[in-house]
């Protein structure tokens, strides 16, 4: 939840500069399961469902994940919608430096970046979204399991513990 708490300790910055507010989503149990970065004029603080921008602002969507043992194996199983993917989806994230662009009046500095992105990018898009190039109002279905196939095609499978 560290991720969770720096997002909220930006929220007054986020505001100011971009006129966003954060949603938390809470489950019966207590605990955060989606954390929702939207344009103030895009919420209906009345409405309780995750949904997509109505009015063509993006909103930034943050998923907790919990990884869990099953059978000799870890994954990671999204609190919101419950699917899971294999942990090595995510880990070692993949380092990629870059610097930003000077300001055309040259009185900005160039900053180094440092973005991680998993291994996996691409499956776990496909395991949230189903097909994320396509624009779609629709995630990918709930309580799924990802796996990839022997021909290297990922499914989606309904998840069962094995016993």
């Amino acid at each position: 939840y560290d991720t969770l708490e720096q997002i909220n300790q930006l929220e007054p910055e986020l505001y100011h500069r971009f006129g966003f507010t954060i949603r938390f989503f809470v489950n019966k149990s207590g605990f955060v399961t989606l954390a929702q970065l939207a344009p103030v004029c895009d919420i209906n603080i009345m409405d309780r469902t995750a949904n997509k921008g109505m009015i063509g602002k993006p909103r930034l969507e943050v998923y907790l994940l919990e990884v869990i043992p099953v059978n000799n194996s870890r994954w990671a199983k999204v609190l919101w919608q419950g699917s899971m993917f294999p942990e090595s989806y995510l880990y070692p994230p993949k380092h990629l430096e870059f610097q930003t662009l000077a300001s055309s009046d040259m009185t900005a500095k160039k900053i180094k970046l440092n973005l991680q992105l998993p291994p996996g990018d691409l499956q776990v898009l496909s395991c949230l979204y189903g097909n994320w190039i396509i624009p779609s109002a629709k995630h990918a279905e709930k309580s799924d399991k990802c796996i990839e196939t022997s021909e290297g095609i990922l499914e989606n499978v309904p998840y069962q513990m094995d016993k």
